[in-house]
């Protein structure tokens, strides 16, 4: 058993949205789109409907983009990955080898809910919560405050921006440990989320504590 600092962010905005799935009665194989670096780093998301001509065997022959993301690596991932895709024979219609068969694909960044590192762990306390965000580092424990034993719960009140970043943090009741306040600002300043919860805001506890973790 060893001592590791654990790190908790409750967020109280809990709004969220699934991505929409193919359906398994249609599609016999559908292997999920690869996320394009590029719209990574640029925050891009969106959906893409693809129309894919289906071979009498299921096989995909051509795909077309009908309806655009506004991202054209988002746009070409989709019109790849449904080239791959094989639909089950009993779905075929004849139009579908003639006309096509229009397929929604989602493109939505999700942050991660936990993340474990060498000298501490950090957790949302809700799945609801690390749904918000599209990138959320988890604040560092400042080395002074693991030796002190330190403990504390900082709240910010947050207000997410038009296109999506953290606009204004602030802190609205300290830890008690300035260390730990300016750890959990510096993080949360740094965080983006998805758009549609722009001019969204509300308090954040950021959870500062010690537990024992099983390796």
């Amino acid at each position: 058993m060893n001592r590791q600092q654990v790190i908790n962010l409750v967020a109280l905005l809990v709004l969220g949205a699934n991505p929409t799935q193919a359906a398994t009665s249609t599609w016999a194989s559908a292997p999920k789109p690869n996320f394009p670096e590029a719209a990574l780093r640029k925050g891009s998301e969106g959906y893409v409907i693809v129309r894919a001509y289906v071979a009498p065997d299921g096989s995909v022959t051509r795909a077309t983009i009908s309806k655009s993301s506004g991202d054209a690596t988002l746009d070409e991932a989709a019109r790849t990955a449904l080239l791959k895709w094989r639909m089950n024979r009993a779905a075929i219609r004849p139009e579908y080898l003639t006309k096509g068969y229009g397929q929604r694909i989602d493109f939505r960044q999700e942050a991660p809910i936990a993340a474990r590192y060498r000298d501490r762990a950090g957790y949302f306390g809700s799945f609801q919560s690390a749904q918000i965000w599209t990138y959320a580092p988890f604040p560092e424990y400042p080395a002074h405050e693991r030796l002190m034993k330190s403990e504390g719960v900082t709240l910010i009140r947050i207000e997410i921006g038009p296109d999506g970043a953290v606009a204004s943090a602030e802190i609205v009741r300290s830890s008690g440990y300035p260390n730990l306040d300016k750890a959990a600002l510096a993080a949360v300043r740094t965080w983006h989320a998805h758009r549609e919860y722009a001019g969204k805001h509300g308090v954040m506890p950021v959870v500062f504590t010690l537990h024992r973790i099983r390796r």
